[in-house]
């Protein structure tokens, strides 16, 4: 089966026209990303062609979208990886502060499992009492008036 061709945009509105198409028959949540996608896709064309296929276009925006998701994860197994070795040192040395630190900056930079794995080796370490590795906040005492 051909596809039908479509001529390359030579201006902002055709470009713009163009990602809207896309977009719309592909269902594209996110209109920006998509112009940034096919502006790549654009210049990777020869310079001898004026003309592609949409098909063509919403192809190179699925792999990128693809790309994208295959290194998220990758760095969400990386991170795991160096959190699970870091819990490990930790119940080896339990008194070394650092990798309790670091710990704690993946935690606090929203990285659940980090989180997860802190508040495990807090209960462990704490099981009956109050304290916790996990500081608390200033906070001013309040006067009674």
């Amino acid at each position: 089966m051909f596809s039908k061709k479509v001529r390359l945009p030579i201006s902002v509105a055709e470009y713009d026209t163009l990602v809207a198409k896309l977009v719309k028959k592909y269902g594209f949540e996110d209109q920006n990303h998509v112009a940034a996608v096919i502006s790549v896709a654009i210049r990777h064309i020869d310079n001898q062609t004026a003309h592609t296929t949409i098909e063509y276009l919403a192809g190179c925006i699925w792999k990128q979208m693809a790309n994208h998701v295959a290194s998220h994860k990758g760095d969400l197994i990386k991170h795991q990886v160096q959190v699970d070795n870091m819990v490990a040192m930790f119940k080896q040395e339990p008194n070394n502060q650092q990798i309790l630190d670091e710990l704690r900056k993946y935690a606090d930079g929203g990285f659940e499992y980090a989180k997860t794995e802190l508040a495990k080796l807090e209960a462990a370490i704490t099981p009956a009492s109050n304290l916790s590795l996990v500081p608390i906040p200033n906070v001013e005492p309040q006067t009674s008036a």
